[in-house]
């Protein structure tokens, strides 16, 4: 079976999913089973990308200890553009 659009996102299967509960299929119904099962989705996008960075950051060498005040000037405590704190 050749690799398709349809096949490659089991869309068959994905657009059964929505089953409705009511008797009478509630007009909104089909609009909240797609928008919940979407918002479903995405937090397992959001926790996938959360574990890629997880595990880039354990790899990543430890950067050298640093004084977050460097960036501010010491009499006002302001932020200063010149500073090196921001740059890399």
């Amino acid at each position: 079976m050749p690799l398709t659009y349809s096949s490659y996102l089991k869309l068959d299967q994905l657009l059964n999913l929505q089953e409705f509960r009511s008797k009478d299929r509630e007009r909104d119904e089909l609009l909240f089973l797609i928008t919940h099962q979407v918002y479903e989705l995405w937090f397992k996008q959001v926790l996938h990308e959360t574990d890629h960075l997880i595990r880039l950051l354990g790899k990543a060498p430890s950067p050298a200890p640093s004084t977050p005040s460097s960036a501010f000037s010491p009499s006002s405590r302001r932020w200063s553009p010149n500073s090196t704190f921001w740059r890399r």
